[in-house]
């Protein structure tokens, strides 16, 4: 398990551990905070699926990176990642959720909207992640393979070099010269 937060870390780390062994969990790690991109790639290299099940995200940079490295992923799609996943739908596994109203005291306090409305997001249903875990473990080799095309779709149309040119290219379709 890769993961963070943004604060109050060491309290969040703790309880994530406390929480994987209450369930009586055998085969994990919890690599917590800052990992170096080195790291980061062999955790794709050596994983057989991502799973990530936001409630929302503005792009989800793990979720790409791992498309981009031929994995399998198993997400909610509601959001902005959900922009990248439609086109390569072959290689992703839904999660289902609901949607609720934000009701998280520390992201009401990070994000402080003075008129009290913080919009809504995607809850996962727990068994639905389950769930999804289990139809990639059984579908693995049907998976995989289109998993691995795919990667090339997210290379090409949204690589760091074809998204600079298509921001370029929507700020000059709104009159904003950059030459």
């Amino acid at each position: 398990i890769k993961s963070d937060y943004f604060r109050d870390g060491d309290i969040k780390a703790q309880q994530m551990i406390a929480d994987l062994r209450s369930h009586a969990f055998e085969n994990w790690r919890l690599n917590w905070g800052y990992v170096d991109l080195d790291a980061i790639a062999n955790m794709y290299r050596t994983a057989d699926v991502f799973l990530s099940a936001p409630r929302g995200e503005a792009w989800g940079l793990p979720i790409i990176e791992a498309a981009a490295s031929g994995l399998p992923v198993i997400s909610t799609m509601y959001s902005g990642h959900a922009e990248f996943l439609r086109p390569i739908r072959s290689s992703v596994v839904d999660v289902a959720w609901t949607l609720d109203a934000v009701d998280c005291s520390e992201y009401k306090g990070y994000y402080p909207f003075p008129d009290g409305n913080w919009g809504e997001w995607a809850v996962p249903k727990v068994e639905s992640i389950r769930d999804s875990m289990r139809f990639a473990y059984e579908n693995h080799l049907d998976l995989a393979p289109k998993a691995l095309k795919n990667s090339a779709v997210i290379r090409t149309r949204f690589g760091w070099s074809s998204s600079a040119d298509q921001a370029v290219n929507a700020l000059e379709s709104r009159g904003i010269n950059l030459g």
